[in-house]
């Protein structure tokens, strides 16, 4: 009898609270109310974006990539912290929905997920930190022609896989393995457009990608049964490192969603995935979602499954902003050596998982090596070394700038910097990558 009452004594005791204590005091933050029990037409989804854009000033900036061949607007919304820093600078992702018929469901899955990042911006930690350190680019509908037929077939029950193959195929038209041979033993073996870029879609879409060079991850969507036969890692003269697949085996299998790497170098197939990683360096992403239905050849979910999803693919993005590319300073100390020249040295961290730029890409130089900028004093010199190198290896400068190297995720540089510079004399170090974001520190010479 008293053991009882002792257990039930423990079972009535206060349990400590969760580490975040918002969520039990915050609501979500409702300012707009969107219903996904439907898919929406593309005037829908403009009044959508700009309900949400209106009411969400302080992170969501919406714009238009350009215009369709068939005069409709490729809405783009920018999800970020309108803060100091410059959202454009930021480590980010890009989400592309609704390119071609195996992703018509993707439009509401990304819209449906930006609402859950929207109303979780307060009420939990990994949401906050994502918005004020990382950015998310979300087009929901890349081909709004061929969206707006699709939806109005399916609603005059007129859909039929035969009245879709003499339409272009935006996951052929990219120019890295565009090919004008139908191959019929891949499932993108659409109508690859007269030469590549030849759709309005695929250009402006090419166009933002190339100019936006801090996107390192591409999130898009394929149906179930997408799945490649040989995993990438697998695949012969698959190099990028460990990072990715942790990211991949870990966070992302752990949202519940069937999310594949899908990049291709050998036979690649035109397709946006190829072109990203294949001219970028941008690592690909496909959420698997839908079954393809013989009929119609989409793979559309049911309308409920939509809300249970898109939470999925929020938490996947949550995942994938904490496995980008992020620099960090530390370790910072100064000697004197004589006069006015002194000896700083710092650590150069990249605190992400994911390297700082992939494999492949520093292969074809996508984007710039990482840099360290001091400002305050002469630069005289500079040396690096890693692991456990005891031997600084001396580094180009240039102009004030040092260029340093790739990093893998949660590896760090020891940089060595001779500055000559009088006493008290203010200096600022700036370690910035294209894909890895900045960071900064500063002290004082003494």
């Amino acid at each position: 009898m008293m053991l009882a009452l002792c257990a039930l004594l423990v079972a009535l005791a206060p349990q400590d609270a969760p580490s975040d204590k918002r969520r039990l005091t915050s609501a979500p933050d409702r300012r707009v109310e969107l219903d996904f029990q439907h898919y929406y037409k593309t005037r829908e989804l403009r009044n959508a974006l700009s309900s949400l854009a209106a009411a969400y000033p302080e992170f969501l900036q919406m714009g238009s990539l350009g215009k369709s061949r068939g005069n409709e607007e490729l809405w783009m919304v920018r999800l970020a912290e309108n803060s100091s820093s410059d959202p454009e600078t930021r480590p980010a992702i890009f989400v592309a929905a609704s390119q071609s018929l195996s992703d018509v469901q993707g439009t509401e899955l990304a819209l449906a997920a930006l609402v859950e990042l929207l109303q979780n911006h307060a009420r939990e930690d990994r949401v906050t930190r994502a918005l004020r350190e990382t950015t998310i680019y979300f087009v929901p509908c890349a081909n709004p022609d061929l969206r707006g037929i699709v939806l109005g077939a399916l609603e005059s029950g007129t859909a039929s896989s035969q009245d879709w193959p003499a339409r272009v195929d935006l996951e052929r038209n990219y120019p890295v393995g565009w090919s004008p041979f139908r191959d019929a033993g891949d499932a993108l073996s659409g109508n690859p457009g007269p030469y590549p870029l030849s759709e309005p879609e695929s250009r402006l879409v090419f166009s933002f990608l190339a100019e936006h060079e801090n996107v390192g991850v591409l999130l898009a969507f394929a149906p179930q049964e997408g799945f490649l036969a040989l995993r990438p890692f697998e695949q012969p003269g698959f190099r990028e490192p460990a990072g990715l697949r942790r990211v991949i085996d870990g966070p992302l299998q752990q949202t519940g969603l069937a999310i594949q790497f899908s990049g291709r170098v050998a036979h690649p197939r035109g397709n946006l995935d190829d072109f990203a990683f294949g001219q970028l360096g941008v690592l690909p992403l496909r959420v698997h979602c839908g079954e393809s239905d013989s009929q119609t050849g989409l793979a559309l979910p049911r309308t409920e499954e939509i809300a249970p999803h898109s939470r999925r693919v929020a938490a996947a993005l949550l995942a994938l902003t904490e496995a980008l590319p992020r620099l960090s300073i530390a370790g910072t100390s100064v000697q004197r050596l004589k006069n006015d020249l002194w000896q700083l040295e710092i650590t150069v961290a990249n605190v992400g998982t994911l390297r700082t730029q992939s494999v492949l890409g520093s292969e074809r130089g996508a984007v710039g090596l990482p840099r360290l900028l001091v400002r305050g004093g002469k630069l005289a010199g500079a040396g690096v070394r890693t692991g456990r190198e005891e031997i600084y290896q001396p580094l180009g400068v240039e102009q004030g700038e040092i260029a340093l190297t790739e990093l893998d995720g949660g590896a760090e540089l020891r940089v060595r910097v001779l500055i000559s510079a009088p006493a008290e004399t203010s200096v600022e170090l700036l370690a910035s990558s294209p894909r890895a974001g900045s960071a900064t520190t500063a002290l004082v010479l003494r």
